[in-house]
Order: C-alpha cells, then sequence, then structure tokens
C-alpha cells in the first residue's frame, strides 16, 4: 500500500461524518452499480452508474446521508446480495426488488447508526412506495443477513479501500 493511497483511506475515514460530495457520489455509485449487477441477474438493463448516482443524489439530498453511512450501507448491501446468492429462498434479491432492498439496507443502517433516524413512513413517502412494501421488506432483509449489522473497523476500512481502489482504477482508464 502506497503512503499516497494510505493517506486517501485515512483522509476517507475523517470525512466519514462530512454529507457525501459530488466526487464521492460519482465513485460511490460507481462501485455500487458494479456490486449490484455482479449479484443481480439482469440488473445490468436499469441498474448503472448513472442511475445509481442519481439515487445516491437523492438519498444525500433528502436523508442527509454522510460518507460514512454511505459506505456502510454500501457494505451491508453488499453482505445482503452475498447472502442472498447463498441461500435458496424466495426472500432472494432481484432485478425486479433491488431498488426497495437499496431503500431498506439505508433504512437499516441509518437507524444502526443515527440517533434519530427518519421514520419508515417518511421513507415510504419520499420514496413514493407502500408502507406495508417498506416493513415487509425490512424484515425480510434482516433476516437474510441474521439480523447481524456491526461491521469492524478494519471491515469498513477493508470496504472502502476497495472502493477506493476502484476509483483509483477508474482515474487510470480516464488518464
Amino acid at each position: 500500500m502506497t503512503l499516497e493511497y494510505y493517506t486517501k483511506l485515512q483522509q476517507l475515514e475523517f470525512n466519514s461524518k462530512e454529507l457525501l460530495s459530488e466526487g464521492q457520489i460519482v465513485v460511490l455509485s460507481t462501485f455500487l452499480a458494479s456490486i449490484i449487477q455482479e449479484f443481480v441477474q439482469g440488473s445490468q438493463i436499469f441498474v448503472t452508474a448513472e442511475t445509481t448516482r442519481g439515487l445516491l443524489e437523492f438519498i444525500r439530498f433528502h436523508a442527509q446521508f454522510t460518507l460514512g453511512e454511505m459506505i456502510s450501507a454500501m457494505q451491508l448491501m453488499e453482505i445482503l446480495l452475498h447472502k442472498s446468492r447463498d441461500v435458496e429462498n424466495v426472500d432472494s434479491i432481484t432485478a425486479d426488488n433491488v431498488g426497495t432492498a437499496l431503500v431498506c439496507v439505508c433504512i437499516i443502517t441509518q437507524k444502526f447508526l443515527r440517533d434519530k433516524p427518519c421514520q419508515n413512513s417518511w421513507w415510504a413517502k419520499t420514496f413514493k412506495m407502500k408502507l406495508q412494501t417498506l416493513n415487509e421488506s425490512e424484515m425480510i432483509i434482516l433476516n437474510i443477513i441474521d439480523w447481524k449489522l456491526q461491521i469492524s473497523e478494519w471491515s469498513y476500512i477493508h470496504f472502502a479501500s476497495r472502493v477506493w481502489k476502484n476509483y483509483q482504477i477508474i482515474l487510470n482508464c480516464t488518464n
């Protein structure tokens, strides 16, 4: 790991309590879209870096998500996608429900990390979703991940380093 890379990771951790910047949204949306496309068959048609970017901008604006919250939500989404693929049941993540799953992961993350999270009714109204669907989806997701929400600092830094590494690859391809 280079000194510059390590410094960027430290800065990422330091900035984790700040609202997402435009540049961070670009990096995070590209990474999140690639995770979803890898795990959810048929999602490549509508889950792109651009559509994901729009969602992240919407969440930043309405829910005031910080960098740390978004990285945690993305890591939880990846865990959910892994477990969903491993579990042979009807409650798996598909192209039809991946958007709802992502909103629910943001809800769960916010409830876990904030003292005063937004209520599910607020999320349902903001995203124009049925409250019952949101509540049921949240419970299904919590069951799939076995209610394990704790992410170690090492795991968080490792995940964030993967995001940053992806950003470095993007920069190298555009230069």
